[in-house]
């Protein structure tokens, strides 16, 4: 006698299968979003290390520009004599702060006048080809830091006393110099910087 047998299914179900589809969907929906949080963090890490990379380049040039500072005073474009350290309105070149310094490696000549001006929240570094300029010397002007709120300086001098802006006898320099950046995001760093 022939007994008859069920047979087994062998593979998935139509709804077994549809289930297991909408499991891996979700699954992948989550992924995704974890990944793309992932990517959005990194990205906004690069931006912040890159920032605070470019301030840190800013300050190390700038003390370095100030430590070089020699009381050279120079001639300007109409024959006057201006000094060696001068900040504020008078300086020229819309330049906030402009000085004569020993000339780093790899450049011409033994001394060259550069400036640092706040020009359209950007802070820029100003170098100039000669010291004693003629009628039409310009500055190349090269930018250092974007966003920049205010860029403000004060100079002590030496009686001890914080000066706003800086423009004393031709040769005389400043003890120290203190520089505060304020950033577009109002994030304020601040140094003091000693010349001698």
């Amino acid at each position: 006698m022939r007994i008859k047998t069920r047979r087994l299914s062998l593979g998935f179900t139509l709804i077994e299968l549809l289930i297991a589809i909408a499991i891996l969907a979700l699954m992948a929906g989550m992924a995704y979003r974890g990944l793309n949080g992932l990517l959005d963090a990194r990205g906004q890490v690069r931006a912040q290390s890159e920032k605070w990379r470019a301030l840190e380049l800013f300050f190390a040039r700038f003390e370095q520009d100030l430590q070089a500072v020699v009381p050279r005073p120079i001639r300007d474009t109409g024959g006057l004599i201006l000094p060696a350290l001068m900040s504020g309105e008078q300086a020229a070149s819309e330049a906030q702060v402009e000085f004569t310094r020993m000339s780093m490696a790899g450049e011409l000549g033994n001394t060259r006048r550069v400036g640092y001006r706040l020009k359209h929240n950007k802070l820029e570094f100003l170098i100039w080809p000669v010291l004693d300029r003629a009628p039409r010397t310009e500055p190349q002007v090269l930018e250092m830091l974007p966003d920049v709120a205010a860029f403000t300086l004060r100079y002590l001098d030496d009686k001890g006393v914080w000066r706003e802006s800086w423009r004393r006898e031709p040769k005389s320099l400043p003890k120290a110099v203190e520089v505060q950046l304020t950033l577009s995001t109002q994030e304020r760093l601040q140094r003091i910087l000693i010349l001698r």
